[in-house]
């Protein structure tokens, strides 16, 4: 009996062997065509910058790159695997050859999407091409600018107290986009989660998010900036001093009168032992022998680890520079 299932076993083994080899045989001597899907095709849109440069945009740009595009495509067994395991075929949407078109506020297309393989001396042939998206909108472009306003996530904030408003920098962002979309832009937003900041992290960069009247998120517009700094004042106030240092010497037939800053006196918040051993602000230093007159320049703040402020980064300083006069008196001696 045992000797009937050990022939039976190799019997099997020495069949499977045989398929696999002809199996082998059949896919790479006669290679047989055969048609497969792909799925996923990222899209690349071209001549945007030549629609930009007339005055209009892709409304659904948006939508376009990241929709799923799949092709069929039919060719031999091999020459398929090849194009499938080395990502060698491309979609491509061309914008240049709609710019003809562009004689109205807004425009929709049927899209006319291209489809390449990279692969030397290949016979594969598409057969059938698939698009969630099958047209484009082009509109003419338009701006605005607005204030940035804020909103700190509810019960984000309970493991502090917060002293003051959020600090935003910049205040006011750019938006661009198709005409339509700019119409319907109502607020421009930084949503807060209070739970990243502490008195460690008192600075985070965060984006900006537009809004419609309704509420909704306004998607495809390009904004300038895309984050702002926020600074949460959190901890102990303490306002200090501003002290002002100097390098260098006044040219050559100029002298040095010395500086006033713009404010003199800084607010900053932090930890309290942090705060308490601080009893003034030093700013960047500034080097007098490039004036050769009294002038005003930005200096930045030189604030320690865990320190920020109420205000900005940086203040005025007027350099008090004057030429230097030589008087000559003449005495006359009488002897």
């Amino acid at each position: 009996m045992n000797k009937i299932s050990r022939e039976d076993l190799s019997w099997r083994i020495l069949s499977l062997l045989l398929a696999m080899t002809l199996w082998l045989f059949v896919i790479n001597t006669q290679n047989p065509t055969q048609p497969q899907t792909i799925k996923n095709i990222s899209v690349t849109i071209k001549g945007l910058d030549a629609l930009e440069a007339q005055g209009y945009v892709l409304k659904n740009e948006e939508e376009i790159k990241n929709q799923m595009f799949s092709v069929t495509i039919r060719g031999p067994r091999l020459e398929i695997d090849k194009v499938y395991n080395e990502n060698a075929i491309t979609a491509t949407l061309n914008l240049n050859q709609y710019l003809s078109d562009l004689t109205q506020d807004s425009v929709q297309c049927i899209a006319n999407y291209t489809v390449d393989i990279i692969l030397d001396g290949h016979s594969i042939t598409v057969t059938e091409k698939k698009a969630q998206y099958t047209s484009i909108v082009l509109e003419r472009e338009a701006s605005m600018t607005t204030s940035i306003s804020y909103k700190i996530a509810e019960g984000t904030t309970k493991d502090y107290e917060l002293l003051a408003d959020p600090v935003l920098n910049p205040t006011t962002i750019e938006i661009k986009g198709a005409r339509s979309a700019i119409s319907e832009v109502a607020t421009a937003v930084v949503n807060i989660d209070g739970s990243a900041f502490s008195e460690e992290s008192l600075v985070q960069r965060l984006p900006v998010t537009i809004y419609n009247s309704k509420g909704e998120e306004i998607t495809g517009l390009v904004t300038s900036p895309q984050t702002v700094e926020v600074r949460l004042l959190i901890g102990k106030f303490k306002r200090v001093p501003l002290k002002v240092r100097v390098i260098g010497k006044a040219q050559e037939g100029y002298v040095y009168k010395g500086t006033q800053c713009e404010p003199q006196v800084l607010t900053i918040v932090g930890k309290a032992e942090v705060v308490d051993k601080i009893n003034e602000i030093t700013l960047e230093s500034i080097d007098i022998s490039q004036f050769v007159e009294t002038s005003t320049v930005s200096a930045k703040l030189n604030l320690p680890d865990g320190i920020t402020t109420s205000s900005a980064k940086a203040v005025n300083v007027t350099v008090q520079i004057d030429k230097k006069i030589i008087i000559f008196i003449m005495c006359q001696f009488h002897y």
